[in-house]
């Protein structure tokens, strides 16, 4: 039997205080959450997580400071224990993508029902990739296809079998290599040739081991 989760730790940021004070309301009416601090730049964000050693980081791609897509691995020199959430309305696959290599380990759209926020500070805490359905398909072409070639592009689906495109479905989902085949009634071996094959670039079951200013 599973153990519930508690006191899970939360640090917020985000360069709109509504939406901080919105994030923050949602995430103290649960018994299992507690929101140790808030920032709207990337300066105190990274003074919170080291002071405090949340468990998650919940962020926007751009602060206060500007862009942070690149700074992401900072967080985890100053707590490694930390879990990177990207909460965002921005729609860019390549953004996105960049920021799973740069250590996210989830991405939620900022207009997605609010539960689902809780749903991913809550899988991801547990080691579980999280990237929601409307994101997937802009990911997953990032993935398998060369982002120059739009005769390609126009038709990314085409490229994979049936098989493959189970494949990086269950990769996606933060599956190692091993659960896949098994879901998949294949061996380990064959899912990493096909993910080699496909060009996925995320080492399998990366993600399941325990990613207003004036």
């Amino acid at each position: 039997m599973s153990t519930p989760i508690s006191n899970l730790k939360v640090i917020l940021a985000d360069r709109h205080d509504l939406l901080r004070m919105g994030i923050k309301a949602l995430c103290e009416n649960e018994p299992d959450i507690t929101v140790l601090g808030e920032a709207d730049n990337f300066e105190d964000t990274i003074q919170l997580v080291n002071t405090y050693q949340p468990h998650i980081l919940i962020t926007d791609l751009a602060l206060c400071d500007g862009e942070i897509i690149e700074r992401l691995p900072e967080i985890n020199l100053v707590s490694s224990k930390t879990r990177i959430l990207i909460l965002t309305a921005d729609d860019n696959r390549e953004n996105h993508l960049l920021s799973l290599r740069m250590g996210a380990m989830g991405i939620v759209n900022k207009n997605h029902n609010p539960r689902i926020l809780l749903q991913a500070i809550r899988a991801i805490h547990i080691g579980q990739a999280w990237i929601d359905r409307t994101m997937t398909t802009k990911i997953w072409e990032s993935l398998i296809l060369p982002v120059d070639t739009p005769e390609i592009n126009s038709t990314p689906h085409s490229q994979l079998t049936s098989r493959e495109n189970d494949i990086i479905n269950l990769a996606l989902k933060g599956l190692p290599a091993r659960k896949i085949g098994k879901e998949l009634h294949i061996s380990e071996k064959t899912v990493r040739n096909q993910l080699s094959i496909i060009g996925y670039p995320f080492k399998p079951g990366q993600f399941s081991k325990s990613a207003g200013c004036e």
